[in-house]
């Protein structure tokens, strides 16, 4: 989304500078990122984790100068939240004329996460002057109702459309239809529930499926071990990390991506817009799901088994499906909405830091 949103800006002629903790590996997201975007870093090299976090109010004492000369500096995910909290404090001691507008990006929303790191975020939101969150579900209306500072807004990912058009060309079949994620394989994001669903899936269509699950992350060796114990063994490819999601897409004939309520993922509108129709499981135990959803959902591993299982039925039926959430994803979660969101915030500062 980072990367995305810093891209397109870019293109519409703003100055954009992105504030990573230190230097990636520059196979994975950082290869994307438009050469116009100034990279900058707090430290030459990773260290530990909490040291990161020890020495990040001394570093942005050091270099609040630098800092300061930003009109907008937006923050990501839990580093981010902590640089903006000790940015807020330094700049309360500058007039109200020259204040850099504060802005946070809150990407926990339906993810099951530590009750602390939570509670962090809804406690240091009050430091800005807006705190975005990319989806609402009940814990965030609850704590929106009970805040004095009316600074929340809901801002949805969105996606350039263009980059995945015509990926996935389906060839009519009446088996080995192929079911596919690409997912961060982590404990927050319960990658086990697709193992779940695919076993399903392969038991509603007595066999006649294949999967694939793309991604890497700490759980790997954990799936690796179930996967080794289910009727899908023979059935599953894991090819690790999905550097061009493309590849994965363009063997699909249906996605399993995650909603919270009616927003989905980046990788599920990657999805779409490749050609491929996609059936999500829902993170949101309040949701309550509806014939006139774009795109299915259900809490329940089996009822999306059954939904998959159901579509798996001619050619025409997929791409009727994929047509319709293509047509709403377009009008709702392409890149010009979400860049809009955050300009109306921004106030369309010429310079924009990350």
């Amino acid at each position: 989304m980072v990367i995305e949103l810093a891209n397109d800006l870019v293109s519409k002629g703003e100055e954009v500078s992105l504030l990573l903790y230190s230097a990636v590996d520059t196979s994975l997201n950082q290869y994307s990122l438009d050469p116009r975007v100034e990279l900058l870093f707090v430290s030459k090299q990773a260290k530990g984790r909490y040291y990161k976090y020890i020495a990040l109010p001394f570093w942005v004492h050091k270099n609040r100068k630098q800092l300061l000369e930003f009109e907008v500096v937006h923050c990501h995910l839990t580093y981010g939240l902590i640089f903006g909290y000790f940015l807020a404090k330094i700049r309360k001691n500058l007039p109200p004329n020259k204040r850099i507008n504060l802005i946070a990006t809150c990407h926990l929303v339906g993810v099951s996460v530590p009750i602390a790191t939570r509670a962090l975020n809804k406690y240091l939101s009050k430091n800005f002057d807006y705190f975005v969150l990319v989806s609402i579900d009940s814990y965030w209306r609850e704590s929106i109702s009970s805040f004095e500072k009316n600074n929340f807004r809901v801002i949805p990912n969105g996606i350039s459309k263009s980059p995945w058009e015509g990926i996935a060309k389906r060839v009519e079949k009446s088996q080995n239809f192929v079911i596919g994620t690409i997912s961060r394989l982590a404990k927050e994001r319960n990658p086990k529930v697709f193992i779940e669903i695919f076993e399903e899936v392969d038991f509603l269509t007595d066999g006649k499926t294949t999967f694939i699950l793309g991604g890497a992350g700490p759980e790997w060796e954990s799936i690796i071990e179930l996967v080794n114990k289910s009727r899908i063994k023979e059935k599953l490819v894991m090819p690790g990390l999905v550097l061009d999601p493309r590849h994965v897409f363009s063997s699909l004939d249906c996605y399993v991506g995650l909603n919270v309520e009616d927003i989905t993922g980046v990788a599920t509108l990657e999805a779409i817009f490749s050609g491929v129709p996609a059936v999500s499981l829902q993170l949101s135990p309040d949701y309550l799901s509806g014939a006139s959803d774009w795109i299915f959902s259900d809490q329940s591993p089996q009822k999306v088994a059954g939904k998959i299982a159901s579509i798996l039925v001619t050619t025409q039926l997929l791409d009727s499906i994929n047509a319709k959430q293509i047509e709403y994803a377009s009008n709702r979660f392409e890149i010009a909405q979400m860049r809009d969101a955050y300009l109306i915030l921004y106030h369309a500062h010429p310079g924009v830091a990350f």
